[in-house]
């Protein structure tokens, strides 16, 4: 918990992403305590395996619990729920839950997704469509996307050495991206050698056929975390969405598709220039844009009053 030095006049739930530390990481806590500084009364909970770069979709009903459990206690309202990159999508899944949806009055996204297989694709491959049934786009992708990937499935590979040898691999590659895994690759029994040809694939008309190789039960993880099928315009609050222009890890695309699924009456979108996923070095139109985006923060703080 981050409480202001003044009288709070906001409370926000604030989700790490998918980072070592989780919710003690130091961006994270940098980020908690400006907001606190800005009078929210901020909560960081320990969401699931985020710290250990896993994202699953159970990551939802844990956030559901905490929301209830805000619901419960008597803190200062409004109430925003807040989400920083790939937890965006099961932040957006437990906002949409009936049980919970009435406890939100705002939800902020930060680098998040919307298409599960789009951004599978362009973690392995690079390229995306700026727009539905448009031509490819290529930009160099951050290896980290793909190895958070595995790590987030391995667990779900029932063979023990597969499961191992999958986790060792991404270790190895999330310490030097430059490391020759060939010799681990070698050691994968089928499981794993269909997780290994997805990830190594460089073709994106192959990204969807190779996903349907995968086995059946890691197909159904991977769709429950998708969003394009959810009903995100029935979201019944506000949605504010912030995404960094030259974001590698998590191409912008995905957060102008949520608005527009959203409804630009409901969702705000703001593209940072000078932004990537999770450093800045705005331009000064960027600065003016990052300005804006925090005033549309404290204008949602601020409609309790």
């Amino acid at each position: 918990m981050y409480r202001p030095g003044e009288a709070a006049t906001a409370s926000l739930i604030l989700i790490p992403g998918a980072v070592q530390g989780g919710r003690r990481h130091p961006r994270l806590v940098d980020l908690a305590r400006t907001l606190s500084r800005a009078r929210f009364v901020v909560a960081v909970p320990q969401i699931g395996e985020l710290q250990g770069l896993q994202v699953r979709a159970d990551d939802a009903s844990e956030i559901v619990a905490v929301l209830e459990r805000f619901g419960r206690d008597s803190y200062e309202r409004p109430l925003g729920l807040m989400a920083v990159s790939y937890t965006v999508g099961p932040a957006l899944i437990a906002a949409t839950r009936p049980e919970v949806a009435s406890e939100i009055d705002f939800f902020v996204g930060i680098g998040g997704y919307d298409d599960v297989v789009d951004l599978i694709r362009f973690a392995t491959t690079g390229y995306y469509r700026a727009e539905s049934g448009g031509q490819w786009r290529w930009r160099r992708p951050n290896p980290y996307g793909k190895w958070v990937f595995v790590l987030s499935n391995a667990q779900r590979v029932r063979d023990a050495e597969d499961r191992r040898t999958l986790e060792a691999m991404a270790w190895r590659k999330l310490e030097d991206p430059s490391a020759d895994t060939a010799g681990l690759a070698e050691q994968l029994g089928s499981v794993g050698s269909a997780v290994y040809r997805l990830i190594t694939n460089d073709d994106p008309e192959r990204v969807a056929a190779l996903i349907d190789e995968l086995p059946r039960h890691i197909r159904q993880s991977i769709d429950a975390l998708d969003l394009d099928q959810r009903p995100l315009h029935q979201l019944p609050t506000q949605v504010l969405l912030v995404h960094g222009r030259e974001d590698n890890i998590i191409p912008p695309t995905h957060s102008q598709r949520l608005a527009e699924r959203i409804g630009r009456d409901q969702a705000d979108l703001y593209l940072i220039d000078g932004m990537s996923h999770v450093g800045t070095r705005p331009s000064l139109l960027g600065k003016l844009q990052m300005w804006q985006a925090v005033y549309r923060l404290l204008e949602l703080r601020d409609a309790g009053d």
